[in-house]
Protein backbone atom coordinates (compact mmCIF):
# COMPACT_ATOMS: atom_id res chain seq x y z
CA UNK A 1 0.00 0.00 0.00
CA UNK A 2 1.11 3.14 -0.67
CA UNK A 3 -0.83 6.32 0.46
CA UNK A 4 -0.16 9.62 1.96
CA UNK A 5 1.64 12.79 0.25
CA UNK A 6 3.27 12.47 -2.75
CA UNK A 7 6.72 13.67 -2.52
CA UNK A 8 8.66 14.29 -5.78
CA UNK A 9 12.27 14.91 -3.88
CA UNK A 10 12.91 14.98 0.04
CA UNK A 11 11.81 17.87 1.08
CA UNK A 12 14.69 20.50 3.13
CA UNK A 13 12.23 20.56 5.53
CA UNK A 14 12.57 17.03 6.19
CA UNK A 15 14.71 16.25 9.66
CA UNK A 16 15.11 13.92 12.19
CA UNK A 17 14.24 10.19 11.04
CA UNK A 18 11.70 10.12 8.24
CA UNK A 19 10.52 7.18 5.75
CA UNK A 20 10.15 7.58 2.05
CA UNK A 21 8.75 4.93 -0.06
CA UNK A 22 9.31 4.78 -3.57
CA UNK A 23 7.61 3.21 -5.95
CA UNK A 24 8.06 3.37 -9.67
CA UNK A 25 4.87 4.73 -12.30
CA UNK A 26 4.60 3.27 -15.55
CA UNK A 27 4.54 5.39 -18.77
CA UNK A 28 1.11 4.80 -20.63
CA UNK A 29 1.74 2.92 -23.99
CA UNK A 30 0.64 4.47 -27.40
CA UNK A 31 -1.37 2.18 -28.94
CA UNK A 32 -3.55 3.51 -32.37
CA UNK A 33 -2.08 6.85 -31.52
CA UNK A 34 -3.87 6.74 -28.40
CA UNK A 35 -2.66 6.98 -24.69
CA UNK A 36 -3.52 3.68 -23.47
CA UNK A 37 -4.59 3.87 -19.73
CA UNK A 38 -5.54 0.91 -17.41
CA UNK A 39 -3.61 1.75 -13.79
CA UNK A 40 -3.88 4.43 -11.31
CA UNK A 41 0.17 5.01 -11.62
CA UNK A 42 -0.15 5.56 -15.61
CA UNK A 43 -2.95 7.61 -14.90
CA UNK A 44 -0.65 9.45 -12.36
CA UNK A 45 2.16 9.54 -14.82
CA UNK A 46 0.04 10.81 -17.64
CA UNK A 47 -1.40 13.56 -15.46
CA UNK A 48 2.25 14.69 -14.65
CA UNK A 49 3.72 14.24 -18.15
CA UNK A 50 1.02 16.44 -19.74
CA UNK A 51 1.60 19.17 -17.49
CA UNK A 52 5.07 19.36 -17.63
CA UNK A 53 5.52 19.23 -21.23
CA UNK A 54 1.79 20.96 -22.68
CA UNK A 55 1.94 18.44 -25.60
CA UNK A 56 -1.69 19.73 -27.17
CA UNK A 57 -3.93 18.17 -28.40
CA UNK A 58 -4.02 13.92 -27.63
CA UNK A 59 -5.90 11.05 -27.56
CA UNK A 60 -6.29 9.10 -24.17
CA UNK A 61 -8.28 5.82 -23.71
CA UNK A 62 -8.95 4.10 -20.29
CA UNK A 63 -8.48 0.13 -20.87
CA UNK A 64 -9.80 -1.04 -17.58
CA UNK A 65 -11.35 0.49 -14.50
CA UNK A 66 -9.16 2.69 -12.04
CA UNK A 67 -8.78 2.62 -8.58
CA UNK A 68 -7.32 6.04 -6.83
CA UNK A 69 -8.25 5.45 -3.35
CA UNK A 70 -10.92 3.37 -1.32
CA UNK A 71 -14.16 4.73 0.80
CA UNK A 72 -13.06 8.66 0.12
CA UNK A 73 -16.70 10.03 1.03
CA UNK A 74 -19.11 8.15 3.11
CA UNK A 75 -22.53 9.20 3.19
CA UNK A 76 -22.05 11.96 0.90
CA UNK A 77 -19.99 13.31 3.44
CA UNK A 78 -15.55 13.08 2.55
CA UNK A 79 -14.09 10.42 5.07
CA UNK A 80 -12.09 12.57 6.95
CA UNK A 81 -10.63 9.81 9.40
CA UNK A 82 -8.22 8.75 6.23
CA UNK A 83 -7.61 11.71 3.92
CA UNK A 84 -3.98 11.36 5.75
CA UNK A 85 -3.70 8.37 4.07
CA UNK A 86 -5.14 9.19 0.56
CA UNK A 87 -3.21 9.68 -2.82
CA UNK A 88 -4.27 12.94 -3.94
CA UNK A 89 -4.68 14.09 -7.59
CA UNK A 90 -3.32 16.07 -9.46
CA UNK A 91 -5.47 17.43 -11.83
CA UNK A 92 -4.41 17.90 -15.72
CA UNK A 93 -4.41 21.90 -16.83
CA UNK A 94 -4.77 23.02 -20.38
CA UNK A 95 -5.83 19.54 -21.72
CA UNK A 96 -6.99 19.62 -25.57
CA UNK A 97 -7.86 16.63 -27.55
CA UNK A 98 -10.32 14.05 -26.60
CA UNK A 99 -10.57 11.20 -23.65
CA UNK A 100 -12.68 8.13 -24.15
CA UNK A 101 -12.90 6.06 -20.39
CA UNK A 102 -14.86 3.38 -22.86
CA UNK A 103 -17.15 2.54 -20.25
CA UNK A 104 -15.06 2.53 -17.17
CA UNK A 105 -14.88 4.04 -14.33
CA UNK A 106 -12.13 6.23 -12.14
CA UNK A 107 -12.71 5.95 -8.71
CA UNK A 108 -11.67 7.48 -5.19
CA UNK A 109 -10.02 10.85 -6.83
CA UNK A 110 -9.07 13.00 -4.03
CA UNK A 111 -8.22 16.62 -4.05
CA UNK A 112 -8.39 19.46 -1.45
CA UNK A 113 -6.79 22.69 -1.63
CA UNK A 114 -8.48 25.75 -0.61
CA UNK A 115 -5.62 28.01 -1.60
CA UNK A 116 -6.12 26.90 -5.33
CA UNK A 117 -8.40 27.86 -7.99
CA UNK A 118 -9.43 25.10 -10.51
CA UNK A 119 -9.37 21.75 -9.78
CA UNK A 120 -10.75 18.59 -11.03
CA UNK A 121 -10.36 15.97 -13.26
CA UNK A 122 -9.33 18.75 -15.66
CA UNK A 123 -8.30 21.34 -13.84
CA UNK A 124 -8.39 23.72 -17.05
CA UNK A 125 -9.16 22.45 -20.50
CA UNK A 126 -7.90 24.20 -23.72
CA UNK A 127 -6.00 27.54 -24.96
CA UNK A 128 -7.11 31.10 -24.99
CA UNK A 129 -5.37 32.01 -27.90
CA UNK A 130 -5.36 29.16 -30.07
CA UNK A 131 -8.76 27.50 -31.12
CA UNK A 132 -9.33 23.82 -29.47
CA UNK A 133 -11.57 21.23 -29.47
CA UNK A 134 -11.81 18.82 -25.68
CA UNK A 135 -14.23 15.98 -26.12
CA UNK A 136 -14.80 13.38 -22.64
CA UNK A 137 -17.07 10.35 -22.99
CA UNK A 138 -18.00 7.16 -21.74
CA UNK A 139 -16.43 7.50 -18.43
CA UNK A 140 -17.78 6.99 -14.98
CA UNK A 141 -16.33 8.56 -12.04
CA UNK A 142 -17.54 7.33 -8.58
CA UNK A 143 -16.17 7.73 -4.48
CA UNK A 144 -14.19 10.89 -5.46
CA UNK A 145 -13.90 14.36 -3.75
CA UNK A 146 -12.51 17.85 -5.27
CA UNK A 147 -12.05 20.90 -3.43
CA UNK A 148 -10.67 24.84 -4.48
CA UNK A 149 -10.96 28.18 -3.55
CA UNK A 150 -12.99 28.21 -6.72
CA UNK A 151 -13.85 27.38 -10.27
CA UNK A 152 -14.01 23.37 -9.53
CA UNK A 153 -16.26 20.74 -11.49
CA UNK A 154 -16.04 17.00 -10.87
CA UNK A 155 -14.99 16.63 -14.40
CA UNK A 156 -13.64 19.96 -15.51
CA UNK A 157 -12.64 23.23 -13.61
CA UNK A 158 -12.81 26.17 -15.91
CA UNK A 159 -12.53 26.10 -19.83
CA UNK A 160 -10.62 28.20 -21.73
CA UNK A 161 -11.50 31.49 -24.03
CA UNK A 162 -11.25 29.36 -27.40
CA UNK A 163 -12.06 26.27 -26.50
CA UNK A 164 -15.28 24.08 -27.30
CA UNK A 165 -15.98 21.14 -25.01
CA UNK A 166 -18.43 18.24 -25.52
CA UNK A 167 -19.22 15.61 -23.19
CA UNK A 168 -21.37 12.62 -23.65
CA UNK A 169 -22.09 9.61 -21.63
CA UNK A 170 -20.77 10.55 -18.53
CA UNK A 171 -21.79 9.67 -15.33
CA UNK A 172 -19.91 11.29 -11.84
CA UNK A 173 -20.86 10.61 -7.96
CA UNK A 174 -18.82 12.81 -6.02
CA UNK A 175 -18.66 16.05 -3.89
CA UNK A 176 -17.49 19.32 -4.89
CA UNK A 177 -16.80 22.23 -2.83
CA UNK A 178 -15.48 25.54 -2.73
CA UNK A 179 -14.06 27.74 0.29
CA UNK A 180 -13.68 31.67 -0.54
CA UNK A 181 -10.58 33.20 0.94
CA UNK A 182 -9.40 36.41 1.70
CA UNK A 183 -6.89 37.03 -1.58
CA UNK A 184 -9.70 34.98 -3.51
CA UNK A 185 -12.67 37.26 -2.94
CA UNK A 186 -12.91 39.69 -5.72
CA UNK A 187 -13.61 36.48 -8.27
CA UNK A 188 -16.02 34.33 -6.18
CA UNK A 189 -16.56 30.54 -6.23
CA UNK A 190 -17.78 28.79 -9.05
CA UNK A 191 -18.78 25.14 -8.24
CA UNK A 192 -20.61 22.55 -10.78
CA UNK A 193 -20.94 18.92 -10.34
CA UNK A 194 -19.52 18.66 -13.46
CA UNK A 195 -18.34 21.59 -15.04
CA UNK A 196 -17.16 25.03 -12.35
CA UNK A 197 -16.62 27.51 -15.17
CA UNK A 198 -17.29 27.72 -19.03
CA UNK A 199 -17.03 30.55 -20.58
CA UNK A 200 -15.46 32.15 -24.45
CA UNK A 201 -14.67 35.58 -25.50
CA UNK A 202 -17.16 38.38 -25.24
CA UNK A 203 -17.53 38.55 -28.76
CA UNK A 204 -17.21 34.90 -30.02
CA UNK A 205 -19.55 32.28 -28.18
CA UNK A 206 -17.94 29.04 -27.36
CA UNK A 207 -20.00 25.82 -27.69
CA UNK A 208 -20.83 23.17 -24.41
CA UNK A 209 -22.51 20.67 -24.98
CA UNK A 210 -23.69 17.32 -22.35
CA UNK A 211 -25.30 14.71 -23.72
CA UNK A 212 -26.72 11.53 -21.21
CA UNK A 213 -24.75 12.80 -18.35
CA UNK A 214 -25.37 12.85 -14.32
CA UNK A 215 -24.11 13.89 -11.33
CA UNK A 216 -24.73 11.97 -7.67
CA UNK A 217 -23.49 14.04 -4.98
CA UNK A 218 -23.24 17.25 -2.63
CA UNK A 219 -22.30 20.59 -3.88
CA UNK A 220 -21.03 24.06 -1.74
CA UNK A 221 -19.97 27.05 -2.95
CA UNK A 222 -19.43 29.87 0.00
CA UNK A 223 -19.76 32.52 -2.67
CA UNK A 224 -21.54 32.69 -5.61
CA UNK A 225 -22.48 30.16 -8.10
CA UNK A 226 -23.15 26.20 -7.74
CA UNK A 227 -25.24 24.02 -10.48
CA UNK A 228 -25.40 20.69 -10.42
CA UNK A 229 -23.75 19.81 -13.53
CA UNK A 230 -22.65 23.88 -14.66
CA UNK A 231 -21.64 26.80 -12.03
CA UNK A 232 -21.29 29.51 -14.16
CA UNK A 233 -21.84 30.33 -18.03
CA UNK A 234 -20.68 33.28 -19.68
CA UNK A 235 -20.83 33.87 -23.70
CA UNK A 236 -21.36 30.31 -24.63
CA UNK A 237 -23.92 28.06 -26.43
CA UNK A 238 -25.14 25.32 -24.16
CA UNK A 239 -26.94 22.51 -24.97
CA UNK A 240 -28.10 20.16 -22.11
CA UNK A 241 -30.47 17.02 -23.18
CA UNK A 242 -30.90 13.84 -21.26
CA UNK A 243 -29.33 15.16 -17.98
CA UNK A 244 -29.60 14.42 -14.22
CA UNK A 245 -28.75 15.68 -10.56
CA UNK A 246 -28.75 13.93 -7.76
CA UNK A 247 -28.11 15.64 -4.13
CA UNK A 248 -28.04 18.59 -2.13
CA UNK A 249 -26.68 21.92 -3.55
CA UNK A 250 -25.96 24.88 -1.54
CA UNK A 251 -24.46 28.65 -2.44
CA UNK A 252 -24.60 31.44 -0.97
CA UNK A 253 -26.27 33.27 -3.71
CA UNK A 254 -26.92 31.79 -7.22
CA UNK A 255 -27.65 27.95 -6.71
CA UNK A 256 -29.35 25.43 -9.73
CA UNK A 257 -30.15 22.62 -10.03
CA UNK A 258 -28.67 22.15 -13.49
CA UNK A 259 -27.09 25.35 -13.42
CA UNK A 260 -25.87 27.70 -10.98
CA UNK A 261 -25.99 31.37 -13.18
CA UNK A 262 -25.81 31.53 -16.92
CA UNK A 263 -24.42 35.25 -17.76
CA UNK A 264 -24.88 37.75 -20.56
CA UNK A 265 -24.48 36.35 -23.96
CA UNK A 266 -25.16 33.00 -23.70
CA UNK A 267 -28.02 30.58 -25.52
CA UNK A 268 -29.20 27.78 -23.24
CA UNK A 269 -31.09 24.82 -24.45
CA UNK A 270 -32.77 22.17 -22.35
CA UNK A 271 -34.04 19.43 -23.08
CA UNK A 272 -35.43 16.11 -20.66
CA UNK A 273 -33.75 16.77 -17.98
CA UNK A 274 -34.15 17.05 -14.25
CA UNK A 275 -33.11 17.57 -10.54
CA UNK A 276 -33.97 15.46 -7.56
CA UNK A 277 -31.69 17.58 -4.83
CA UNK A 278 -32.31 20.34 -2.63
CA UNK A 279 -31.46 23.71 -3.79
CA UNK A 280 -30.19 26.52 -0.70
CA UNK A 281 -29.23 29.82 -1.15
CA UNK A 282 -30.70 33.23 -1.99
CA UNK A 283 -31.28 33.49 -5.98
CA UNK A 284 -32.33 30.18 -6.37
CA UNK A 285 -33.79 27.86 -8.86
CA UNK A 286 -35.46 24.26 -9.19
CA UNK A 287 -33.23 23.80 -12.01
CA UNK A 288 -31.24 27.41 -13.02
CA UNK A 289 -30.44 29.75 -10.57
CA UNK A 290 -29.65 33.36 -12.50
CA UNK A 291 -30.38 33.81 -16.26
CA UNK A 292 -29.77 36.67 -17.91
CA UNK A 293 -29.77 34.65 -21.33
CA UNK A 294 -31.96 33.56 -23.99
CA UNK A 295 -33.20 30.27 -22.53
CA UNK A 296 -35.09 27.30 -23.40
CA UNK A 297 -36.69 24.14 -21.62
CA UNK A 298 -38.23 21.52 -22.72
CA UNK A 299 -39.41 18.25 -20.83
CA UNK A 300 -37.61 19.40 -17.41
CA UNK A 301 -39.07 18.98 -14.00
CA UNK A 302 -37.54 19.50 -10.79
CA UNK A 303 -38.38 18.13 -7.40
CA UNK A 304 -35.90 18.95 -4.98
CA UNK A 305 -36.54 20.92 -1.81
CA UNK A 306 -35.67 24.87 -2.01
CA UNK A 307 -34.44 26.45 0.88
CA UNK A 308 -34.24 30.33 0.64
CA UNK A 309 -35.38 33.48 1.66
CA UNK A 310 -35.07 35.47 -1.44
CA UNK A 311 -35.86 34.85 -5.01
CA UNK A 312 -36.97 30.99 -5.69
CA UNK A 313 -38.19 29.58 -8.51
CA UNK A 314 -39.40 26.15 -9.06
CA UNK A 315 -37.75 26.45 -12.18
CA UNK A 316 -35.85 29.57 -12.24
CA UNK A 317 -35.07 32.36 -10.04
CA UNK A 318 -33.63 35.27 -10.52
CA UNK A 319 -34.67 35.88 -14.45
CA UNK A 320 -33.78 38.48 -16.49
CA UNK A 321 -33.85 36.70 -19.90
CA UNK A 322 -36.19 35.56 -21.98
CA UNK A 323 -37.49 31.93 -21.04
CA UNK A 324 -39.52 29.91 -22.82
CA UNK A 325 -40.79 26.89 -21.02
CA UNK A 326 -42.58 23.51 -22.38
CA UNK A 327 -43.74 20.80 -20.82
CA UNK A 328 -41.56 21.77 -17.66
CA UNK A 329 -43.23 21.49 -14.16
CA UNK A 330 -42.09 21.95 -10.37
CA UNK A 331 -42.80 19.88 -7.23
CA UNK A 332 -40.03 20.75 -5.44
CA UNK A 333 -41.54 22.18 -2.04
CA UNK A 334 -39.96 25.63 -0.93
CA UNK A 335 -38.80 26.79 2.61
CA UNK A 336 -38.43 30.00 3.60
CA UNK A 337 -35.45 31.13 5.82
CA UNK A 338 -34.61 34.35 7.34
Amino acid sequence: EYSGKLYEAIPDTASGEKVFYAKWWHIPQVSGGCYAIGAADELHQFAEDYNRTAPGAVCVKLIADIVENKNVTIDDQLNVADTAFFQEWTPIKSFRGTFDGQGHTISGLYYDDKYEVSAGLFASIGDNYEFSTVSIKNLNIKDSYFKAASWVGSLVGISKWKTDLFVENVTSESIVEATIYQANKSDGTKVGGLVGYFFGESDEWRTLELVNVIHKGRLSSTSESAGGLVGSLFSARIIIVHASHEGAIYAREHAGGLIGEANNDCQIDLAYVYNEGSVEGLYIGGLVGSNRSPLNIYNAYNVGELKTSRKPGGIIGDVYGEVNLVNSFNMGKGTAST
